[in-house]
């Protein structure tokens, strides 16, 4: 599951502190977001995701990696238009 939260790194610490696992410490991407990844007690992964800047999804990098499915460059920040998945 993944959810939004206002701070990364402070929710990271709670659920590590309540008997989470790490999956993926705290970084940044490059499209804007600061994520980690964690195991809770009862074997749920959790992706925890922060806007950290706003990108111009047809100036990054990921966009040129997107440009061979359908719709993906120019929408990314809407998802995939039409693939049924998000980016």
């Amino acid at each position: 599951m993944q959810i939004r939260v206002d701070d990364v790194d402070a929710i990271h610490a709670r659920a590590l502190a309540a008997g989470a696992t790490e999956d993926m410490a705290p970084r940044d991407f490059e499209y804007g977001e600061r994520q980690a990844s964690l195991t809770d007690p009862w074997g749920h992964r959790w992706t925890l995701s922060q806007t950290i800047a706003d990108v111009d999804p047809t100036k990054s990098a990921i966009a040129s990696t997107l440009s061979g499915h359908s719709g993906c460059a120019t929408t990314f920040a809407a998802g995939c238009a039409g693939s049924g998945r998000n980016a």
